[in-house]
């Protein structure tokens, strides 16, 4: 009977120990679902904005002054938003011959204007021609349709686009513009510092039109081996560099102080992008879309060979502009160690 009692004690204490060990992993996998599922509900851009829209132009085909990579560029953009969580359905493609002037003011003023509520956000992206113009004393800036003829009547002026991106609903809109022009003023950016405690909810309940340029009059937007420059860094930066406190949100300022770096940099300093608001203290906001599958180390560890990258290039840039040809091919050899593919070194070698 002792041994019978005995056996049943530890038979009661063996599932005593199976039951405990079950609540255990019950808990464990609760936590590991709550997480998760916190986790998923940060990068959801529901908490910003209700939709999202974009506007997307890319010319080649000028009559007098055709371009190589617009287009491939205006489709890269277009790939770059869907994978920050874009719905295609929302994102409005014109590419060459498409983009005459009225269909890009209709896709303004039309098909998005009417669309477009309260806490949406839009995107407009144009790669192709940019002039400036002196108008009564005053530069005023232009994009150049496929059907335009280089003049201030054939063309969009900042000045309508202003007027027109004024008049919609949306609190905020970013313009991505790949070519250098002026005549348009920018105002002083949102005054809260980044690092003050809810930043991100400040600055996206603020209404804002921001805008980037490849950069300024006088100067030439660089294409090299398959993508203008300006375009590749704003990839690169939408794919997650741009990110610089891991925080799982790219603001409009981090991406324009990547961008601005970076191409002038890998421009020899012959360009510069120009960044500010074209009105309202907000920032548009990306919100990435790959954090679930990335974990903070990585994306440190990404960022550390980003670094190495960068000092290569510039070490590299320098190097070139003292004639230093062998330090110079050292340097970009390095810089690839890095980035094994990057175009722009591959086409200095």
């Amino acid at each position: 009977m002792k041994v019978i009692r005995l056996k049943n004690i530890v038979i009661g204490c063996f599932l005593f120990l199976i039951l405990c060990q079950l609540k255990t992993d019950g808990f464990c996998a609760d936590k590991a679902i709550s997480v998760e599922t916190k986790l998923k509900e940060s990068i959801l851009y529901g908490k910003h904005y209700d939709k999202l829209y974009a506007l997307v132009v890319g010319i080649d085909n000028y009559q007098s002054k055709p371009l190589q990579y617009a287009v491939k560029d205006a489709k890269a953009i277009k790939q770059a938003l869907t994978n920050l969580g874009f719905d295609k359905n929302n994102i409005i493609c014109l590419y060459n011959e498409e983009a005459t002037k009225e269909n890009i003011l209709n896709a303004l003023t039309q098909e998005l204007s009417k669309k477009l509520k309260r806490d949406d956000g839009l995107v407009i992206f144009f790669s192709g021609h940019g002039l400036t113009h002196q108008e009564e004393g005053k530069e005023v800036g232009y994009w150049v349709p496929s059907d335009g003829s280089f003049d201030s009547t054939s063309c969009i002026s900042m000045i309508l686009i202003s007027e027109i991106l004024n008049s919609m609903k949306c609190k905020h809109i970013l313009l991505l513009i790949d070519c250098c022009y002026s005549g348009f003023v920018l105002q002083k950016s949102n005054s809260i510092s980044s690092k003050t405690e809810g930043y991100v909810e400040a600055i996206t309940q603020k209404k804002t039109r921001q805008i980037i340029t490849a950069g300024g009059k006088n100067e030439q937007a660089m294409e090299v081996l398959g993508h203008g420059v300006f375009t590749e860094k704003l990839i690169d930066g939408l794919s997650g560099i741009a990110d610089v406190d891991f925080d799982g949100v790219i603001t409009a300022t981090e991406l324009a102080q990547y961008v601005k770096k970076r191409v002038s940099v890998h421009s020899s300093f012959k360009q510069t992008p120009l960044f500010g608001n074209l009105e309202g203290e907000g920032e548009f906001v990306f919100i990435r879309q790959d954090l679930t599958s990335v974990s903070r180390d990585g994306l440190e560890a990404f960022a550390v060979r980003n670094e190495e990258y960068e000092k290569c290039y510039i070490s590299a840039v320098k190097s070139i502009q003292d004639s230093r040809w062998k330090e110079a091919r050292t340097s970009l050899e390095n810089a690839l160690k890095y980035r094994p593919n990057d175009p722009i070194v591959i086409a200095r070698l």
